[in-house]
């Protein structure tokens, strides 16, 4: 077999860095792009997901006939679907308690604490934040709790008729803000709001 010349070697050192180098001003402008990419995918999946989850609890208390509820933790960045709240009230008829306390039965827990949820909090975005949220409009009315959600007792209740109490639970990942609100004509109706900081209003999604 002919061996190769210096020359063809040198050749083929050479193409082997300008590759690298190509490689390595790829990589410049792709991860940054990448990191953006992310942090929109994961933000959207959160907010997709607490909407479906809010959409699921008012089916189990049409399906089972009774109460059931999203409960929200802020200060922990957690909720939770519950579809029963036991017995431990007056004359038997149970109430909700806080979290995990009590008899209430916890259907599923979701907590923003990492992985697919990494950097996501019940917040507002560090910068261009919104002054309000959405109305009806998308304009920035509705006043923001400070911690970020605004129904009672940070729990929305589903009835067995479809009906729900009223309120916005706002998520964010500091760049984004998303916030799933329901009805406040009390029908219980889900929905998901996007805010746009340079029109300086909300947007459904």
């Amino acid at each position: 077999m002919k061996s190769r010349s210096l020359s063809e070697k040198g050749l083929t050192t050479l193409e082997l860095a300008v590759v690298l180098a190509l490689i390595a001003i790829m990589a410049t402008f792709t991860i940054p792009y990448l990191g953006s990419w992310l942090r929109h995918y994961r933000i959207v999946g959160a907010a997709r997901e607490l909407a479906s989850n809010m959409q699921n609890a008012k089916m189990l208390a049409i399906k089972n006939n009774q109460e059931s509820c999203v409960e929200f933790d802020p200060s922990n960045n957690r909720y939770c679907i519950k579809s029963y709240k036991g017995t431990d009230g007056p004359k038997h008829e149970g109430v909700w308690n806080n979290w995990s306390s009590g008899d209430d039965t916890i259907n599923k827990t979701v907590s923003f604490s990492g992985g697919s949820y990494k950097n996501i909090v019940f917040g507002v975005q560090t910068s261009s934040s919104p002054s309000g949220g959405p109305d009806p409009s998308g304009n920035p009315t509705l006043p923001i709790p400070a911690d970020y959600v605004s129904f009672y007792s940070n729990r929305c209740e589903f009835n067995p008729d479809g009906t729900s109490s009223a309120g916005v639970a706002y998520i964010t990942n500091k760049y984004e803000t998303y916030a799933v609100k329901v009805g406040y004509s009390l029908t219980g109706n889900i929905q998901l709001w996007l805010w746009n900081p340079g029109t300086s209003k909300w947007e459904r999604r």
